[in-house]
């Protein structure tokens, strides 16, 4: 299994947790950041904002605490863009 569709599982295991809400791997992308951007993957959240009721801002914070805290070995660090 690639990091991507690991990263993928492991944020619809979160926001599940999070929200309490099914959510899908097709509910959101998962890409690989562009060079001018820190970073290794990008998850595109905007699709997640009507199910979720977050902001991008509020949303991104929530998620990236739940992927540090439950998945380590998947990432060290999370940025909001």
């Amino acid at each position: 299994m690639s990091i991507a569709q690991e990263l993928r599982k492991a944020v619809v295991q979160s926001l599940s947790q999070l929200y309490n809400i099914e959510f899908a791997e097709t509910d959101f992308q998962v890409n690989q950041t562009n060079a001018e951007f820190e970073g290794d993957y990008t998850i595109v959240l905007f699709s997640l904002l009507k199910k979720t009721g977050k902001n991008p801002a509020v949303l991104g914070e929530e998620l990236g605490a739940a992927l540090l805290q439950n998945h380590p070995q998947l990432l060290s660090s999370y940025n909001i863009i």
